[in-house]
């Protein structure tokens, strides 16, 4: 069966067929990398925090690649399927749906590219003991974060005090003026209120 593509093909469909194929191209780099990565701690038969990260990182990968993947089967077959009027022009719908399948193609190479990125800092800062950009410890950080907490629970456990006080003063005070009230005479705290 021959298919004369020049009959068949729209620019819209070759624009987001090829957009397509260089996304799918970068998504399968990206998703080899992973799986090398993935090979190499294996060999080195390292488990723990960066197994789990590269292994999420295959997931990821292989989530983003699969829909290029279908913009690239869906390109190829509008492509070879021949238009009902060759003649038609190219219809603002048609114009609308490129550009959001572009868009969405290059946003998932994006996301897939920023994955990549991230994945690498994590193994790094994971290779590097836990030392953040600054070079410090993680557990220094952790350290400072205990003393932050330590003081915060001396400063709830203060104003809980305060409260307990305040509550107990506040409870003393309306008993006296309940059992004034009750014996007829004026609340100890009434010539305070005309001072005002």
């Amino acid at each position: 069966m021959y298919i004369d593509l020049i009959e068949t093909v729209s620019p819209p469909e070759v624009l987001w067929t090829l957009t397509g194929v260089l996304a799918l191209c970068i998504n399968l780099w990206l998703l080899r990398d992973v799986q090398l990565d993935a090979r190499a701690l294996d060999r080195r038969g390292q488990d723990g925090a960066k197994k789990i990260a590269v292994r999420t990182a295959i997931g990821i990968q292989a989530g983003l690649t699969a829909p290029q993947v279908i913009a690239v089967v869906i390109g190829v077959i509008s492509m070879l399927t021949p238009p009902d009027n060759p003649a038609a022009p190219v219809t603002p719908l048609l114009v609308v749906v490129t550009v959001g399948i572009v868009t969405i193609e290059a946003l998932l190479t994006l996301v897939a590219l920023f994955t990549r990125v991230r994945r690498t800092q994590l193994l790094d800062y994971l290779e590097s003991g836990g030392r953040d950009v600054n070079g410090s410890q993680h557990a220094e950080t952790m350290a400072e974060l205990s003393h932050n907490t330590d003081v915060s629970t001396e400063a709830r456990d203060a104003a809980q005090q305060t409260h307990d006080e305040l509550t107990t003063a506040l409870r003393e005070n309306t008993a006296v003026t309940i059992e004034a009230r009750d014996e007829g005479k004026k609340p100890p705290h009434a010539d305070r209120e005309g001072d005002r």
